[in-house]
């Protein structure tokens, strides 16, 4: 790309340093007025020459390419960004509830699943390492939605 811009540059230097040559050396009078007509025509087309020689259908092919690795490339970061959102929320609401846990006198560790509802992960389950306690598993089901059939405790009720 810049390889090309550099030729074109130099093409473009080189057709003004050569019409300035000629405009010097016409004489005055009618042909001095067709030949800087001329010269202008000549300077133009030299500074629409890349322009010319493009290929509209390597232009469109490579614009597809672009537009499928965009894409690619935007699906990839959506998949990251749901991992680390889903990480983010299990961790969470981990913490969350190991702390509301403590609070209620029963210190445990929890281990939270999540499922994607429209596109976003909400806690689905929850693993206790504790004896089950009543208090903390209506809690559970009213505060974070997860329904006491999802709720593993260390020891069953």
């Amino acid at each position: 790309m810049i390889e090309t811009l550099k030729d074109w540059l130099r093409g473009l230097i080189a057709a003004a340093i050569c019409l300035a040559v000629l405009d010097a050396l016409i004489p005055k009078g009618a042909v001095k007025g067709i030949g800087k007509v001329t010269a202008g025509l000549v300077l133009f087309l030299v500074m629409l020459q890349p322009w010319m020689q493009l290929d509209a259908a390597e232009l469109e092919l490579k614009f597809d390419t672009y537009r499928c690795r965009i894409d690619e490339q935007i699906q990839a970061y959506q998949e990251d960004y749901r991992g680390q959102m889903e990480a983010l929320i299990k961790a969470e609401t981990g913490a969350y509830i190991s702390e509301t846990a403590a609070a209620m006198g029963v210190p445990c560790c929890a281990e939270v699943e999540t499922v994607p509802i429209d596109g976003v992960p909400v806690p689905a389950s929850v693993t206790l390492d504790t004896a089950y306690h009543e208090a903390l598993s209506v809690w559970l089901t009213q505060e974070i939605g997860i329904a006491p059939q999802q709720q593993y405790w260390e020891v069953e009720p």
